[in-house]
């Protein structure tokens, strides 16, 4: 059991590689400069070549992925330019509480509803009640979540 468990997790390393190259790179392939986004139309281009230097836009990618990926191992996620540079940690902060509630409530709905319906399945096998739990729970699967929010 061990030896899954150490190998389910060294698995898991390749594929968050393979992830952080994804989203660096869409990072860096949204059009137009990510300095004279933040700053706006009227910064000089004085401004907008320090900007990129302090925040080492002027550096070969490779050296910004590696200081990107150093930054997020120290809990450094940097600063939000859409929320006037809110920090992204904090803003992760005050949305884990109650990510968590929802969670837990939606968890608990559902072994509240499911576990008895699938034991009701298990034991009526073959039956009307067999059939109408695995048609419900084939809707559920089927229906997209976002449409399930709206109710």
């Amino acid at each position: 059991m061990g030896k899954y468990i150490v190998k389910r997790v060294l698995s898991v390393i390749p594929v968050l590689l393979v992830v952080s190259i994804i989203v660096f790179s869409l990072l860096h392939l949204t059009p137009g400069d990510t300095a004279a986004v933040i700053l706006g139309e009227d910064a000089s281009q004085e401004q907008i070549t320090e900007l990129r230097e302090r925040m080492g836009l002027d550096k070969p990618i490779i050296v910004q992925y590696f200081t990107w990926i150093g930054n997020i191992c120290k809990g450094n996620f940097g600063t939000s330019v859409a929320s006037n540079g809110e920090s992204v940690a904090s803003m992760i902060a005050s949305h884990f509480k109650p990510t968590i509630e929802l969670a837990l409530y939606a968890l608990s709905i559902s072994v509240l509803i499911a576990l008895p319906l699938g034991m009701l399945a298990a034991r009526k096998r073959g039956t009307i009640a067999d059939h109408l739990v695995s048609i419900l729970a084939l809707l559920g699967i089927s229906v997209p979540s976002f449409l399930l929010g709206l109710g």
